[in-house]
C-alpha cells in the first residue's frame, strides 16, 4: 500500500473522511469544468432570435433543431405538448435544464459545511488525547503530547482547506447557473409575449421557482 505523508497521519484517523471530501470535490469540480466549456459552445443566441422572429406565423411548432443551446432544448421540449399548456411547460422545460447545471452543487455544499467542523473535530480529538497524556501518572513524554497538538493542527489546517478549496468552484457554478436561470426566464417571457400577446410581461417577467443549492 502507498505510504501517506507523514502530516496526514498526524492528522488523525478525521483525516481520511477529509480526503474522501477533497476526492469528491476535485471529481464534481472537473466534470463541471468541462459541462461548462462544452455548454459555451452550445449557447446559440441568433439561432434563439430568429426562431422568436418567425413564432408568431409559425406558432408553436415543434423545433427541429438538434441544437443542445439549454433555451433551445427548453423551447422544443415544451412545444412538444399541447398549445394551451406552453406556459407550464416552459417552465418545466426550463427546471429540467436547470437542474443538469446544478449537478455536483449539494455535494459542494455539503463539503463546504462539513469539512471545516471535522476538522475542529480532529481539534477536539487531539487535545483530549493531549489532556489524558499529562493526567496520567508520571512525567508524560513530549513528543506523546506533541503528536496530540499537532492532530489538532493538521486536522484543522485540512478541514478549512478543503472547505476554501470547494468554496471557489461552488460560487463560480452559482454565478454561471443565474446567468443561464436569466436567459432562460428571458427567452420564457418573449415567447409568452409573442404567443398570447401579454405586454404586462415586460415588467413582470416569467420567474423560474426553482429551488437548489446553486440559485439562491
Amino acid at each position: 500500500m502507498f505510504p501517506m505523508p507523514e502530516w496526514f497521519v498526524q492528522g488523525g484517523p478525521l483525516m481520511w473522511p477529509l480526503l474522501i471530501c477533497s476526492l469528491l470535490l476535485t471529481t464534481i469540480t472537473l466534470e463541471r469544468l468541462l459541462f461548462w466549456w462544452r455548454l459555451q459552445f452550445y449557447i446559440n443566441d441568433t439561432a434563439i432570435k430568429q426562431y422568436l422572429a418567425r413564432l408568431p406565423n409559425m406558432g408553436t411548432t415543434a423545433i427541429t433543431s438538434q441544437s443542445k443551446d439549454p433555451a433551445l432544448l427548453m423551447l422544443k421540449q415544451a412545444f412538444s405538448a399541447a398549445p394551451n399548456t406552453t406556459s407550464e411547460l416552459l417552465e418545466n422545460a426550463a427546471k429540467h435544464q436547470l437542474h443538469r447545471m446544478q449537478r455536483g452543487q449539494p455535494i459542494l455544499d455539503t463539503i463546504i459545511t462539513l469539512a471545516p467542523m471535522l476538522g475542529i473535530l480532529g481539534t477536539v480529538l487531539g487535545i483530549i488525547e493531549s489532556f489524558q497524556v499529562l493526567g496520567g501518572e508520571g512525567v508524560p513524554e513530549p513528543k506523546v503530547i506533541i503528536g496530540g497538538i499537532a492532530q489538532a493542527l493538521v486536522s484543522t489546517a485540512a478541514g478549512l482547506s478543503v472547505a476554501m478549496l470547494a468554496l471557489l468552484p461552488f460560487n463560480r457554478f452559482r454565478h454561471l447557473i443565474q446567468l443561464q436561470t436569466l436567459r432562460l426566464e428571458t427567452v420564457g417571457t418573449e415567447v409568452e409575449a409573442l404567443l398570447f400577446g401579454r405586454t404586462d410581461l415586460s415588467e413582470n417577467p416569467v420567474q423560474l421557482k426553482v429551488i437548489s443549492h446553486a440559485a439562491r
